[in-house]
């Protein structure tokens, strides 16, 4: 970023400044609830503070430029789906907001250039970077699956709150179902899968002031059945 400089549409910052602000600020029992369900599904991101833009009719005004590139509010909102905002300082008060707020725009423009010269520089094709993007995809898409299939069935119950009787009700039969129809695609290398040491220590592992914290994928809890009856063995 040397030789760059971000300047601020000064009236719109102050309005997505107060937007973010009160989804920021929640009460008590709010930021428990959202704990509750972090722990189960992907966080919820800061995109839905910017639900209430349209209200403004601000999303084609200009937020910032950089580099001589201004960014509307709706390329702003763009990128922010992709990139969560991270605060430097998660414990300030409320009145150091802007400060922070302001700082998290600059260090989301940060990364985007970074990400721009890794892709020039065609990092996506290491096999490290594509192990870790393919473990993401599949977690995503297993949250995703689930919560389908749970919507087809017409089931509403809060999946963190009811989640054994859910397994028990519905999820087990239905990776039965899939373990028997996909069991011939997945292969297993067994000599290996017994050498793997398992600790009976929880761990959890998080980067912080990252935007993304979470080393490994939350992969949801789908089924209780442990034994491994739906894997060939690998050649």
């Amino acid at each position: 970023m040397r030789g760059k400089s971000v300047n601020f549409n000064e009236p719109v910052f102050w309005k997505l400044n107060q937007l973010f602000f009160e989804l920021y600020f929640k009460t008590d029992e709010e930021k428990r609830n959202i704990l509750q369900e972090r722990l189960w599904d992907t966080e919820p991101d800061m995109t839905q503070a910017l639900d209430k833009v349209a209200i403004y009719e601000i999303m084609d005004q200009p937020f910032f430029t950089v580099n001589g590139e201004t960014w509307t509010v709706s390329d702003f909102r763009k990128e922010l789906m992709s990139h969560p905002l991270v605060f430097r300082d998660r414990n300030m008060p409320s009145n150091e907001f802007a400060k922070q707020f302001r700082l998290g725009v600059v260090d989301l423009i940060r990364d985007i250039y970074v990400t721009r010269e890794a892709y020039k520089k065609g990092y996506e094709k290491v096999n490290i970077v594509k192990r870790n993007e393919n473990m993401w995809r599949d977690a995503y898409l297993a949250i995703y699956q689930k919560n389908a299939y749970l919507k087809s069935i017409k089931e509403n119950r809060s999946f963190a709150k009811s989640y054994m009787s859910i397994i028990g009700e519905h999820l087990n039969a239905y990776v039965d179902s899939l373990q028997q129809k996909y069991y011939k695609k997945v292969q297993l290398d067994f000599a290996e899968f017994e050498n793997i040491m398992l600790s009976s220590i929880d761990l959890y592992v998080k980067q912080k002031s990252q935007p993304y914290q979470v080393v490994v994928p939350r992969f949801p809890v789908l089924t209780t059945d442990h034994y491994i009856q739906y894997i060939t063995r690998m050649k």
